[in-house]
């Protein structure tokens, strides 16, 4: 309905979540792929103190938690580094869905630095596509 009538939409995805693994993260991938969002985005996630999640977390505390939800977590999880590409891979994947196929590759090179400028350069273009350049 929503691309019938031409309204933009915003999906956003938590990545990182705790008790989940790269194959649940890739299956939220490829849910958004379906919908078709006019912008897909996802953060990693963190146990903010006094959350229901943050509380499965006690050790943690604000004072250690990365100030930005896209770049770490504090907290161990399985697959970590390529947890953390995908987040940044996430939007441009969605935004052009071929590119899943090179994901296996991708998540396994070292190339984070690249990927955030690609994180940062999709982030433009959504943000056109989504305010039509008022922003």
């Amino acid at each position: 309905m929503l691309h019938k009538y031409d309204i933009k939409f915003v999906l956003q995805n938590m990545l990182c979540l705790p008790d989940t693994n790269i194959k649940i993260d890739l299956e939220t991938l490829m849910l958004s792929i379906k919908c078709k969002p006019t912008l897909a985005w996802s953060s990693i996630f963190q146990p903010y103190p006094g959350t229901g999640l943050g509380d499965l977390f006690p050790e943690v505390t604000i004072d250690n938690i990365n100030p930005s939800f896209y770049d770490n977590s504090v907290i161990d999880i399985p697959d970590k580094k390529l947890r953390i590409r995908l987040q940044k891979l996430f939007g441009v994947v969605v935004r052009y869905p071929i590119l899943r196929y090179l994901l296996p590759l991708l998540l396994r090179l070292p190339l984070d630095n690249f990927y955030k400028t690609i994180w940062k350069w999709n982030n433009k273009i959504s943000d056109k596509k989504l305010y039509g350049g008022i922003i």
